[in-house]
């Protein structure tokens, strides 16, 4: 059936090529990672990670980045992915995590050196993981940060590739102004508005917040929020001559969230609550709810 909404799978979701449906090829793009330059172990050891309850459609993700890293990735991983989606038109993309100083300029001086940039259709560079752990602790969001943002698309601005930028949910309007005006100098590819937050949220009829910071809330609590941020990147984009190509993330839980995000300005979006814990059917269910209605 031909649909009228296009929709991928964000970063978070998928990270080795065995745990991806062989029944995805109905995606525009499949998101892989996100990765560290090492491996990170992630928050294995709180007790409980990860919560989703139905009636809401929410979800809590305290994992901590857990990833075997770029490396790992590109040796033992892509090869797989770029076999299973050969000629069925899904693109796929790679996102990267930089948890210190130059680790984002080794990661991508690693894509080149080996080549792989040749067959990732899409690297993105995730500057809105509230999962960041380095020596001292939890790092700070880091695209809060306009300095920190012009640093990373430094180290990257290198990379032979398309790539594109990973923003956080809810920034302020100044601090997004100020990123879209570096995106536009750096001519970034495209702009991934949204993840999850790490705050409190409605799940199982209450308001939970992820332990210590660690991690954050997602699904439908997303929404609103997420349209809004499209919405103004829309407008802020729009007197720019380059203008980056817009992901929405962020609560596509139903048919009519996923159109609400066209209708506010994306060109294309990412899910990850309902591929994670509903899988496949549940995302093309969705796909094809939007063109019935």
């Amino acid at each position: 059936m031909p649909l009228d909404f296009r929709t991928g799978i964000a970063a978070g979701v998928y990270k080795k090529a065995k745990n991806v449906p062989t029944d995805f090829g109905f995606v525009s793009h499949i998101t892989f990672g996100s990765f560290c330059w090492t491996k990170n172990e992630g928050n294995a050891q709180l007790a409980c990670t990860e919560l989703f309850d139905e009636a809401t459609l929410s979800s809590k993700n305290a994992k901590g980045l857990p990833n075997d890293g770029i490396v790992d990735f590109v040796e033992n991983e892509l090869p797989l992915i770029v076999a299973m989606f050969e000629g069925t038109g899904v693109k796929i993309r790679v996102s990267l995590s930089p948890r210190g100083q130059n680790e984002l300029l080794n990661m991508v001086g690693y894509l080149i050196k080996t080549r792989a940039y040749e067959v990732i259709d899409e690297l993105e560079i995730n500057l809105s993981c509230p999962n960041h752990r380095g020596a001292h602790g939890l790092s700070p969001v880091l695209a809060h940060d306009p300095d920190a943002v012009r640093e990373a698309l430094k180290e990257v601005s290198g990379y032979p590739g398309m790539w594109g930028i990973k923003l956080a949910p809810e920034m302020e309007d100044v601090t997004l102004r100020a990123v879209v005006e570096l995106a536009a100098y750096y001519k970034v590819g495209s702009i991934i508005s949204g993840n999850t937050k790490p705050e409190s949220g409605p799940l199982h009829g209450k308001m939970l917040s992820t332990p210590d910071g660690k991690g954050g809330i997602g699904g439908a609590p997303l929404l609103t929020p997420g349209l809004k941020q499209m919405s103004l990147l829309r407008s802020i984009i729009a007197p720019y001559g380059h203008k980056p190509y817009l992901y929405g993330v962020g609560g596509i839980v139903s048919s009519d969230a996923l159109k609400q995000y066209y209708d506010h300005g994306a060109d294309d979006t990412q899910m990850a609550t309902i591929p994670y814990f509903q899988g496949p059917k549940a995302v093309y269910k969705i796909l094809t709810g939007a063109h019935l209605g």
